[in-house]
């Protein structure tokens, strides 16, 4: 499941989110876009919940949709991709996302 939240709305997508990761057991995977805010209590929440995170290299680029054609904006803030779920599918994060920016993996969740 890929959730891009509304950002002004974040903790409560995060409580939402991680608390539907609880309540199916292993058997949902998240795949967030958020901003990089990792001190913020969404961040903690949703890192707590991760098995691998990649940290996006510089800032999001938008493009016009009616062009397809950069629009010269870009997000005003870092973002992270953040993976949640299935421990097997974790190493395809790794795999698809590297390209992108550091990722890190194996967190230890205790």
């Amino acid at each position: 499941m890929y959730i891009n939240p509304p950002y002004s709305q974040l903790l409560a997508w995060v409580r939402h989110g991680v608390g539907q990761l609880v309540s199916h057991r292993g058997h949902l995977n998240q795949l967030w876009l958020v901003p990089a805010r990792t001190d913020t209590r969404a961040g903690q929440l949703l890192l707590g919940a991760a098995q691998s995170v990649c940290f996006i290299k510089g800032r999001l680029k938008f493009i016009e949709p009616d062009t397809d054609l950069p629009s010269g904006n870009s997000a005003p803030f870092p973002s992270m991709l953040v993976y949640a779920g299935n421990d097997r599918q974790a190493a395809r994060f790794d795999e698809h996302f590297r390209s992108l920016g550091t990722v890190m993996d194996n967190f230890l969740n205790v």
